[in-house]
């Protein structure tokens, strides 16, 4: 089964009461590989300056090895999130304003086997499943495209030991303060 966990947990941030169900898991899970697309996304938007970010920068700062993140990256650049540049002074940046982490997701799982249909499905009751899954994925999808790379590196550079503010009610990251909390 495909290992998930929570974007706010992950990110060793502290999670708040909302992103937690009553018993206490979390919800909203997104593959581990998918988180580490977006952290690797928004410190590059956050560390680029005159110079592209190395891998061995962006995997210090995260405390991973940088083969850790040579796969993810090689799919955003496949994907055309970020631009490879090579060379001494190589290393990673945006390749254009206006990503997504809907876009950035769906770039670090292209290649993942657990995409598509189930196997074995058929069954009223996996159709069913399967049925509520892409309700769950669309709705997800949506919200996920409302937020910017842009304005969560915004957040990061201004307050970098505040946990980012993820989405309002609005379907949109609050200008100022806030915690990790999704409200969708």
């Amino acid at each position: 089964m495909k290992k998930a966990i929570c974007l706010a947990a992950s990110a060793g941030g502290a999670t708040s009461p909302n992103s937690r169900h009553p018993d206490g898991s979390m919800l909203l899970l997104l593959s581990r590989r998918g988180i580490l697309a977006i952290a690797a996304v928004i410190d590059i938007a956050v560390h680029f300056r005159a110079r592209p970010v190395t891998s061995k920068a962006l995997a210090g700062r995260h405390h991973l090895s940088p083969r850790r993140f040579d796969a993810v990256l090689c799919a955003l650049v496949r994907h055309g999130i970020l631009q490879s540049i090579r060379g001494v002074q190589g290393g990673y940046k945006l390749s254009r304003a206006g990503i997504t982490v809907e876009e950035v997701l769906r770039a670090a799982n292209a290649d993942d086997e657990f995409n598509g249909p189930p196997v074995g499905c058929g069954s009223a009751l996996n159709n069913t499943v399967t049925f509520a899954l892409e309700q769950i994925e669309r709705a997800c999808s949506k919200a996920l495209a409302c937020i910017s790379i842009e304005e969560l590196a915004r957040c990061a550079r201004a307050e970098p030991s505040r946990p980012v503010p993820v989405l309002n009610g609005m379907g949109r990251v609050p200008s100022t303060g806030g915690g990790a909390s999704v409200k969708a």
